[in-house]
C-alpha cells in the first residue's frame, strides 16, 4: 500500500495538487485584470510535475477539490494517476514517455493512451524506445521535428480552436 510505504510523499503530492488547483483558480479569477484567456490554460509537467499535471487535469474531483477546466494537459514521463480518471469531454492529452523508464513505468503512459482513446479524448503519444526517465526536449526528434516544437504545436492548435489529431509514434 503506497499510503503506508510513502506517507510523506503521498501527503506532499496531495498538497501539490491542491496548491496547483488554487493557483489556477486564482489565475482564472483574475484573468480579466491580468489579460489571461481563462479558456486557454494548459498544465505541463515533467516526472513528479507531470503527476501533478495529470491529477489536477483529470482527477481532482475524486478528492473533493474543485476541478478547473483546462485547454490541455502535457505529461512528460509522468504517471501515478488511475487511467479511469480520464473521462469524456476532458482536455486533450499530450504524452512523452520512455519505454525503458523504471522510475515512472511506461505502463502508466500506455494506460492513459488507451483510456483517452476509449473515451474519445484527443491524445498525442510519443513513446521513445531507448529512453529511460526523461529526455532532452530540445534535442529529441519525432519524424524530424523537435519534441519541444511538437508541444508548442499542440498548444497552438488548441489555442487556435483547431482540431487535435490523435497520433501515436514509436521513436
Amino acid at each position: 500500500n503506497p499510503k503506508e510505504k510513502y506517507p510523506g510523499q503521498i501527503r506532499n503530492a496531495f498538497a501539490a495538487f491542491e496548491d496547483t488547483s488554487k493557483a489556477i483558480n486564482y489565475i482564472i479569477a483574475n484573468s480579466d485584470r491580468d489579460c489571461v484567456d481563462a479558456q486557454k490554460i494548459f498544465l505541463i509537467g515533467t516526472s513528479a510535475g507531470a503527476v501533478t499535471a495529470l491529477n489536477v487535469g483529470y482527477n481532482l474531483s475524486k478528492w473533493g477539490i474543485e476541478q478547473p477546466n483546462f485547454a490541455g494537459v502535457i505529461s512528460l514521463w509522468g504517471g501515478g494517476m488511475p487511467a479511469e480518471a480520464i473521462q469524456p469531454n476532458d482536455a486533450p492529452l499530450f504524452i512523452v514517455h520512455g519505454v525503458r523508464d523504471k522510475t515512472t513505468p511506461f505502463a502508466f503512459a500506455q494506460s492513459y493512451w488507451e483510456q483517452a482513446n476509449l473515451v474519445g479524448i484527443p491524445v498525442q503519444f510519443h513513446a521513445f524506445q531507448k529512453i529511460k526517465h526523461g529526455l532532452n526536449l530540445k534535442r529529441s526528434y519525432v519524424d524530424g521535428v523537435l519534441v519541444m516544437d511538437l508541444i508548442i504545436a499542440f498548444i497552438e492548435t488548441i489555442s487556435a480552436d483547431r482540431e487535435i489529431v490523435t497520433v501515436r509514434t514509436r521513436n
